[in-house]
């Protein structure tokens, strides 16, 4: 058994995917293995990841039909051996002593948090270095203190003991906020952490969040299961809640400028509001005047 497993799905990647799995190679850490997934591509990706198999027996690349990047992390999942499971884009990269912690013994904790960077240099990193935590109110205290952020809200830039990983997966009904459920209920299960400044992850931001817009069923939707997996954990975070229906709501703000009033009385947005004892209606009339929602669709009306 590899001390630790990659689970890297790899879609149309041809122009980042060497650099990535060069990382790996890299490592002054050795005993890893490489579960890439390759998701249907249609570029040469697929040609790439079977040479670096041919070159390393550390990399074992499988080919599926697309269905998309939860559907390749689940099946990555399911071929994983290592004690520690982790999580690489085929965008990104990581330093060379991304997993030098587990050169200085045995590893105890149940999760180990790396700092990150974004590829043009900038740091990003929110949470303390060189703690370790072996209470779980601890644990508690410290997610939901971090929640609102890339450590707590990606998958990468974490190593999660084989046991502790969420048997439900990510939730491949979801196209946004997938990898965020599928953290809560991981970490919800983790008794220990430790943070480690050492290990960087180069994190590749994307320049368009065009690709996340969503009609306004959909985002309530989405947002709704999110709030239901926050709401199973222990973790509680007011800046996470109102972050999160944020999102979701900028996401479809293009139907809620058209019917606001819509917005407004929808059953789930009343609900998800008001999680963590919020008031509903002060969140969702906060959110339209924000927005300027109120000021356009009193502009509208006075234009009839």
């Amino acid at each position: 058994m590899p001390r630790v497993s990659f689970i890297i799905p790899v879609y149309n990647a041809e122009k980042s995917l060497s650099k990535c799995l060069d990382s790996l190679v890299s490592l002054s850490f050795n005993d890893w293995e490489a579960i890439i997934v390759d998701d249907g591509s249609k570029d040469t990706s697929a040609a790439i990841c079977d040479g670096y198999a041919v070159k390393d027996c550390r990399f074992k690349v499988f080919h599926k039909c697309n269905g998309g990047v939860s559907s390749a992390r689940n099946f990555g999942l399911k071929k994983a051996s290592g004690e520690f499971l982790t999580f690489v884009d085929s965008d990104d990269f990581v330093n060379e002593d991304y997993l030098s912690f587990f050169c200085d013994g045995e590893v105890k904790e149940d999760v180990v948090f790396s700092s990150y960077r974004l590829v043009d240099g900038e740091e990003k990193n929110k949470i303390p270095f060189g703690t370790t935590l072996c209470d779980r109110s601890e644990v508690v205290d410290f997610v939901s203190k971090y929640m609102y952020s890339k450590h707590i809200m990606a998958p990468w830039g974490k190593f999660f003991r084989q046991e502790v990983v969420c048997e439900r997966g990510f939730d491949e009904s979801l196209r946004r906020g997938e990898d965020t459920k599928f953290c809560l209920l991981t970490l919800n299960k983790c008794q220990s952490l430790r943070t480690v400044g050492e290990s960087v992850y180069y994190y590749d931001l994307p320049l368009s969040e065009a690709k996340y817009k969503m009609n306004f069923a959909e985002a309530t939707s989405h947002l709704n299961s999110i709030f239901q997996a926050y709401e199973e954990t222990d973790f509680r975070s007011e800046v996470f809640e109102n972050g999160v229906f944020g999102i979701f709501m900028n996401s479809a703000v293009d139907d809620i400028l058209r019917h606001p009033f819509t917005f407004f009385f929808d059953k789930t947005v009343k609900r998800c509001a008001s999680v963590g004892g919020k008031s509903s209606f002060k969140v969702r009339l906060t959110y339209l005047f924000y927005n300027n929602i109120i000021r356009a669709t009193l502009s509208r009306l006075l234009k009839r």
